[in-house]
């Protein structure tokens, strides 16, 4: 591995997680008395843009009902955080292929290690520990508590790239969805996609490389 440094991009890069998260916004639904039920496909498009909050009051404003405001979908999307750490504390999920091996394998090599995602910190912790890791398996941890913005804004890879003490050129970024490639691009950071179950039909131009996941071939 010839750069000094690999970021891993987000929750989704670690953890296939993406379907418990829909889950989780359908049980918090359920909670509220909502008849609201997101399918998976209708689910897949609605990650194109970032946010879960804003997805929930798009998703409102879609259906005319004018009683999700700004207050209740945060209320709502705060319930899905519950029920979405509470499957992530039951344990008896897997890393996705390739993950634990590449970052052995940077350990073994001495490549710093970066995780930069917009969630926020409690759920980014709960994802490490959830996959056999912990923060201190990384040299810098960033998250949304520490940036103002989130993701396509390249912001937590500024601060990512502090934290490791590198210069974009000397980095690589592994993402799983579109807002995160365009983040670490603006970063000038060189980005590998690995689709995601929810993700793989969102648009990567501009990615040095799209696999499946960090054991394949390069599919495009």
């Amino acid at each position: 591995m010839s750069k000094q440094a690999l970021i891993f991009g987000g929750i989704g890069t670690l953890l296939e997680c993406s379907e418990l998260q829909r889950e989780a916004f359908n049980l918090a639904f359920a909670e509220a008395g909502l008849d609201w039920r997101w399918a998976r496909e209708n689910y897949r498009t609605m990650l194109v843009a970032p946010g879960g909050a804003d997805r929930v009051l798009r998703y409102a404003a879609a259906k005319g009902d004018s009683a999700i405001d700004e207050a209740a979908a945060a209320k709502l999307h705060a319930a899905k955080t519950r029920f979405f750490h509470e499957r992530l504390s039951r344990g008896g999920l897997s890393p996705r292929p390739g993950v634990l091996r590449l970052i052995e394998e940077a350990q073994r090599l001495g490549t710093r290690l970066g995780y930069a995602t917009t969630t926020d910190s409690e759920t980014a912790v709960l994802v490490l520990e959830a996959v056999g890791l912990s923060p201190a398996s990384f040299d810098t941890v960033c998250h949304r508590d520490l940036v103002t913005e989130a993701k396509p804004s390249p912001a937590v890879y500024h601060y990512c790239l502090d934290g490791l003490g590198v210069e974009a050129a000397s980095a690589v970024a592994i993402e799983d969805s579109e807002s995160g490639l365009q983040a670490a691009t603006a970063a000038g950071v060189a980005c590998v996609v690995t689709l995601g179950e929810n993700t793989r039909m969102q648009k990567y131009e501009g990615a040095a490389l799209v696999l499946r996941d960090l054991g394949d071939e390069a599919v495009s």
